[in-house]
């Protein structure tokens, strides 16, 4: 990551609770903040797809049920983790993988809430 030279604007932030490599781009873009996550955060607007109805991934802002239970190695410094970012770099938008983008001033709110709805 070192070698990459990305500019100040831009954080990786490895997570290192994750089972699977998870890791996530900070973004400021001016005075704001832009999250891109991977399998960590889902924002779907219908569940659509059975999996997502039987792992409670939809609809809104969801941490997947599988990441959660499986995808982590220690569900508590991870919340810590996420909690600790949430504060330090609060998102204006959240760019997942899996779903549509959120913005707007209350996606650190929502994400914490989705974050505690898995505790």
């Amino acid at each position: 990551l070192e070698a990459a030279k990305l500019p100040k604007e831009i954080l990786v932030q490895e997570v290192p609770e994750s089972r699977a490599g998870e890791g996530w781009l900070l973004i400021r873009e001016n005075a704001a903040w832009v999250w891109l996550v991977g399998d960590a955060f889902f924002h779907l607007e219908t569940a659509g797809h059975w999996s997502n109805r039987l792992f409670d991934n939809a609809p809104g802002c969801k941490v997947s049920r599988v990441f959660w239970w499986g995808g982590l190695r220690n569900r508590t410094a991870y919340y810590q983790r996420v909690e600790t970012l949430l504060e330090q770099y609060p998102p204006l938008a959240l760019i997942p993988c899996h779903g549509t983008p959120l913005t707007g001033k209350a996606v650190s709110q929502v994400m914490y809430h989705a974050l505690s709805q898995r505790r």
